[in-house]
């Protein structure tokens, strides 16, 4: 099950991957990629990804982004 879950997330985040290249400006893609990344066990990119989601209008992820930081 953890690996099917984990190919899951490395195929979710592969495809974030491409719409970001695209559209770098799209916060609802960095908040998707932030969660992939965690499904990845990187809880330090995904708040990286939280960070910049925020900064381009994207409220909701600053409360999972406060939250990952205070695990």
């Amino acid at each position: 099950h953890q690996l099917s879950v984990e190919g899951a997330a490395q195929e979710s985040l592969a495809w974030v991957n491409r719409v970001l290249f695209l559209r770098p400006q799209d916060a609802r893609a960095h908040v998707a990629a932030a969660r992939a990344l965690l499904r990845l066990n990187q809880p330090t990119q995904a708040l990286l990804e939280f960070k910049v989601a925020w900064r381009l209008g994207d409220s909701t992820s600053l409360d999972e982004g406060l939250l990952l930081a205070a695990t």
